[in-house]
């Protein structure tokens, strides 16, 4: 009986801890959510402009403030999306010859922002 409600009290104790540590440490709600409003309108606002070819351009504070909240993973995942929409786009731009491909390029384009954007949904 001793031994039984030690392991339980046991696990009791190691569960509460692992449960502030994390709750300690990961982003509040709506500091979340203040980091990542700026970028999302900033995203569906250059959904059009992607379309039409232009390169993804995000203002360095908005990208300053979702570093700060953000994970080192989920920043660098960030970063990654908007170069590999970027690469695509310079990519339609070299194959301008070619119509239907230069089309598919800004499609994917298109697809690879809308991802993003999905990334970095408000909690």
């Amino acid at each position: 009986m001793t031994s039984e409600l030690l392991w339980g009290v046991g696990g009791l104790v190691a569960g509460i801890t692992m449960g502030f540590l994390l709750g300690r440490f990961r982003p509040r709600r709506d500091e979340w959510n203040q980091a990542v409003g700026p970028l999302i309108s900033a995203l569906a606002q250059a959904e059009p402009r992607v379309a039409r070819g232009e390169m993804l351009e995000l203002e360095s504070t908005q990208l300053e403030a979702f570093r700060q909240i953000a994970s080192r993973g989920d920043f660098y995942k960030f970063n990654s999306g908007i170069e590999y929409v970027n690469h695509q786009l310079a990519t339609a731009q070299a194959v301008h010859r070619d119509r239907q491909q230069q089309q598919a390029l800004l499609d994917s384009a298109c697809l690879s922002l809308a991802t993003l954007q999905n990334r970095v949904r408000r909690r």
